[in-house]
């Protein structure tokens, strides 16, 4: 699923005439790979029988979901569709 992030990042926030990165684009992989990083302690903790890690790392994982869903929904106008809603689950 990340992966599927990271490309649907370069298609909404990056023209394909652009010779680099754009900042968005580079903040949105930040955001990707440490939703990532959470998502290992996430199982690591599950592994452990360690609920409180889980729910900890579940929530920083959350945290860094929003911030590029926020960083997404930018640039989508009310002409191309709905803008995607922020993940508000717990575990």
């Amino acid at each position: 699923a990340c992966r599927v992030f990271g490309l649907f990042a370069n298609t909404v926030l990056q023209s394909e005439n652009d010779n680099g990165s754009t900042t968005a684009n580079l903040l949105a992989r930040h955001l990707i790979n440490e939703l990532y990083f959470s998502m290992d302690d996430i199982a690591l903790a599950a592994q452990a029988g360690d609920k409180a890690s889980a729910q900890t790392s579940w929530t920083r994982g959350k945290e860094y979901l929003n911030g590029y869903i926020r960083i997404v929904n930018f640039p989508i106008s009310s002409k191309v569709g709905d803008k995607f809603a922020l993940v508000d689950v717990g575990i």
